[in-house]
């Protein structure tokens, strides 16, 4: 892509061309030599820029949007298994697909935030089970977990 800058030096009276006022007179006569529907393709003013600007804003919040959205959604979804309104063999399998992703997003965040806080662990410690394959949890811990009992 080729491109120039004219401007008008206010403290000589001159105009001033980059690269070189040859090469900006070639853009611009180029330019001036297509026709006005792919010139206006080409023009890029002022006001075009800012309101490209404010649209790439716009799609970023409405993309950030979408997402907390989505994300309520699954924590609602969530809660509902959880409480007992919603069964998870009653979930479409685009429901599952979402909440499994969902699920491993926040694992994945969530791993990131504990190796933050606990940066001397490897993350790949196993989980401490009894023999009944039910996580152990002990004296002056606790567990929301279905019913694990302290040990």
């Amino acid at each position: 892509m080729s491109a120039c800058l004219v401007f008008y030096n206010r403290k000589n009276g001159k105009l001033v061309a980059w690269p070189s006022l040859e090469e900006a007179q070639s853009l611009i006569d180029c330019y001036n030599a297509l026709p006005e529907t792919e010139r206006n393709m080409k023009a890029d003013d002022e006001e075009s820029s800012f309101i490209k600007t404010i649209t790439k804003d716009i799609e970023k919040k409405l993309e950030l949007s979408r997402k907390a959205v989505e994300e309520l959604k699954m924590d609602n979804l969530m809660l509902q298994i959880k409480n007992g309104s919603r069964m998870i063999a009653d979930l479409s399998q685009t429901e599952i697909e979402k909440l499994k992703s969902y699920a491993s997003k926040k694992i994945e965040y969530y791993d990131r935030e504990l190796r933050k806080q606990h940066p001397n662990t490897s993350g790949n410690e196993p989980f401490l089970e009894d023999d009944d394959g039910e996580m152990k949890t002990y004296e002056g811990e606790s567990s929301e977990s279905d019913g694990a009992d302290n040990a």
